[in-house]
């Protein structure tokens, strides 16, 4: 193998697990290079929740310097459980800090878990940042041993973040009102679920952003409130007019905030969008046939849009009357369409695109009689009309779904 081309032992070295990658790590210098490159650029520890095999972990980053210079994206537990016969956090927490201040190249960190209950101990403290030399641009997660305003200390000192995505226990807090003016000040991506906290970071360049309208909400405020404050929140948008391109609205508030409702107002406070998905789900959300004409009104006025994303079921695709089923389209012959008419949901995508002359690739969701579900994906042609180029191809979510 020391034989091969560095480009092959590279390929190579990427298809194997982690066990293989530690083996070949013992063999040479130069394999160790190439294995712990791949073993710690990214690690993912998130599904760890015994204190003892994340001990392990930190202090074999904490001892090497080697190691810990290579880490670059850190999954982390939300929190950990310690062993039946231990009380105290402290070993613990120690280890963790030593890890984080000798991971001096780490840019990304996700903090997540699934466990839950009260045998188990936040893994960050305040503490565990202090004297810490890394620069973060990427921040996810719930940090639930930190108040609200130790929260705003640590992302005070972490000024270059661009992607942030507070976990939901900080999110939903009511201490949280507003944002200090100082902190975030590079951040560009942004996932929140109170979409309502957006209007205090005007200001930040943002460019792609994620809200959810959330259910949660609801059982604290009632449902007519969180309407109101959805209806209200959108016209924020404005605030980011000069650097927002791509726009991301999860609606959990079904009938009460209508697809068509959503889009015209995004329509008036944000026209120099480039990409827009709104998800809705549920039949109680179907955008019905007789609005079709002034969703394509509404979606008329956008001036630069590129990318609609509909992921709502549209009434208007089952309604083909006359047209005709067949097609001399190959895609439009696949088995998907059986009681379908694929020639009437092209035209309803053309119907769109001629609205938006900036429009090149229109998205929805279609469900057949036997119940199978796709996505049909239409760009636009020479001549302005759509054209089926597949199923499932728009994804908007993978910059905020990581």
């Amino acid at each position: 193998m020391a034989e091969l081309p560095v480009e092959l032992c590279a390929r190579i070295f990427r298809l194997l697990g982690a066990n293989d990658l530690t083996s070949l790590s013992r063999v040479s210098q130069a394999f160790q290079t190439e294995a712990e490159h791949l073993l710690y650029q990214s690690v993912a520890l998130s599904k760890i929740s015994e204190s003892s095999r994340l001990l392990s972990w930190c202090n074999a980053v904490a001892h090497c310097e080697r190691r810990a210079a290579r880490v670059n994206t850190l999954r982390f537990p939300t929190v950990f459980k310690l062993p039946p016969q231990e009380t105290s956090t402290d070993l613990t927490h120690t280890s963790i800090s030593q890890a984080f201040k000798a991971m001096v190249n780490l840019k990304a960190l996700y903090v997540e878990s699934a466990e839950r209950g009260v045998e188990f101990h936040p893994s960050l403290r305040p503490s565990t940042f202090d004297n810490c030399e890394f620069r973060l641009v990427e921040l996810v997660g719930d940090l639930p041993g930190f108040t609200v305003d130790e929260i705003w200390t640590l992302l005070s000192s972490q000024p270059d973040i661009h992607y942030w995505v507070p976990g939901q226990a900080f999110t939903m807090s009511l201490d949280v009102s507003s944002f200090p003016p100082d902190v975030l000040p590079q951040l560009r991506d942004l996932l929140f679920i109170r979409p309502g906290l957006t209007k205090h970071l005007a200001g930040r360049p943002i460019r792609r952003l994620s809200w959810l309208f959330y259910l949660q909400e609801t059982q604290i405020i009632g449902l007519p409130q969180s309407i109101s404050i959805a209806q209200a929140t959108i016209p924020d948008l404005r605030l980011f007019r000069d650097t927002l391109s791509e726009l991301y609205i999860m609606n959990h508030l079904e009938e009460g905030f209508s697809v068509l409702e959503v889009v015209a107002l995004v329509a008036e406070y944000a026209p120099r969008l480039r990409t827009l998905t709104i998800r809705s789900e549920g039949s109680d959300c179907a955008i019905p046939e007789v609005e079709h004409s002034q969703l394509v009104q509404a979606i008329s006025s956008f001036k630069q849009l590129d990318t609609l994303a509909l992921e709502v079921e549209m009434l208007v695709l089952h309604l083909f009357n006359n047209t005709p089923i067949s097609s001399d389209d190959p895609l439009e012959q696949d088995p998907f369409w059986s009681g379908l008419s694929p020639v009437h949901c092209r035209e309803v995508a053309t119907s769109l695109m001629v609205s938006c002359p900036s429009l090149r690739t229109v998205s929805f969701p279609l469900q057949n009689p036997s119940g199978t579900s796709k996505n049909p994906c239409y760009t636009r042609t020479v001549n302005g009309e759509a054209k089926l180029v597949g199923f499932d191809l728009v994804d908007t979510t993978s910059w905020w779904m990581k």
